[in-house]
């Protein structure tokens, strides 16, 4: 799931893991001013699993909103469900706001979240600097580790895959101008 939209939305997305199942979702938003909400629902079935990673990029004045539910009922075993959502805000008025819920009824489950939400670490550009980088190239770098979880999305015509992450990247890129 990709989000660059340039208009404020709201966005529902029902999941339903059935039994034996395995999901993996990506998800990306991108943001320079607007106001985006995410909400992800997840239910689990026996002996199912996911593993969900977000990126959430957010310049100038954007809001996002992420909230993650996960849900296991007092029937379902062997569940495994795995949360990372990384957000980046580069304006002092950006915001990010990650809600990772977990709503489990039994304890036969593995189930981990984790949220890490901040500006562009200045100890990794210190670090990059003293390799020869300099600042755009640094930044650039740390940009591109960011999303080259994208490479993996796999698309019919590789071609058209590398312009949709060229897209990604100038998007992100002209939120630092």
């Amino acid at each position: 799931m990709i989000n660059l939209s340039s208009s404020e939305d709201i966005h529902t997305i029902n999941f339903e893991i059935a039994e034996h199942q395995k999901l993996t979702l990506y998800y990306l938003c991108v943001s320079e001013t607007n106001k985006h909400k995410l909400i992800f629902n997840f239910i689990h079935k026996s002996h199912s699993e996911l593993n969900m990673f977000g990126k959430l990029f957010a310049g100038k004045e954007a809001t996002i909103d992420c909230d993650a539910f996960i849900k296991v009922g007092p029937n379902d075993f062997h569940v495994i469900s795995d949360q990372q959502i990384n957000g980046f805000m580069f304006s002092d008025k950006a915001n990010i706001n990650v809600l990772p819920a977990l709503y489990i009824d039994n304890n036969k489950i593995k189930a981990t979240h984790a949220v890490n939400i901040g500006h562009i670490d200045k100890m990794k550009m210190f670090y990059l600097q003293t390799k020869g980088l300099d600042e755009t190239e640094a930044i650039n770098l740390l940009i591109e580790n960011e999303i080259s979880f994208l490479k993996q999305i796999k698309i019919i015509d590789e071609n058209k895959n590398n312009i949709f992450i060229d897209t990604v990247f100038k998007r992100i890129k002209e939120m630092l101008i």
